[in-house]
């Protein structure tokens, strides 16, 4: 690649990364190898989809998730662990985790179950650090609930703790 600063050319031998142009360039890399070595087709609609005829991948920067033929994993992670330094995780019994893009996934006697990332104690301490002590009670509602809410709207800085405390929930 040329770049032109000040009215000079320069040629970019090597991008930095964690830039934009960075990591689009080791995503084409990484997706020529794997097309090349593997045969992986890609989804038109969703470039991160690929599949061949043992197994399908979702490919985001440099995390590659696989499902397929187990006897394919292995061709697989053997052909990467030739060309890259890797590490791995794979379901393997019930109750087996891994994870993937932030997200744990847990292995379930009938399939997958997506676990979330947060714990109640977590979501609690957001609460309680803006709003105060959190009031337990053993049902999730009371009947005021069914009232019209006439309470004045928040200020700014505690609508921004309230966003903060659902966007951990969430």
């Amino acid at each position: 690649m040329a770049v032109t600063l000040l009215n000079s050319k320069y040629r970019v031998r090597m991008n930095l990364p964690g830039q934009r142009l960075g990591a689009k360039a080791w995503y084409m890399h990484f997706r020529e190898t794997l097309s090349k070595d593997f045969g992986f087709e890609w989804c038109v609609e969703q470039p991160c989809l690929a599949r061949n005829e043992h197994c399908c991948i979702m490919v985001h920067v440099d995390d590659v998730m696989f499902c397929g033929d187990g006897a394919y994993w292995d061709v697989f992670l053997k052909g990467l662990k030739q060309r890259y330094s890797i590490s791995h995780s794979q379901l393997g019994n019930v109750d087996i985790e891994i994870q993937f893009l932030k997200r744990t996934l847990r292995r379930v006697p009938n399939g997958l179950a997506l676990l979330p990332g947060t714990s109640i104690a977590k979501v609690i301490h957001g609460f309680e650090t803006y709003f105060g002590k959190a009031r337990p009670q053993t049902i999730p509602c009371d009947s005021s609930i069914q009232t019209e809410d006439l309470s004045a709207s928040l200020n700014s800085a505690d609508a921004y703790a309230l966003r903060s405390v659902v966007g951990t929930v969430l």
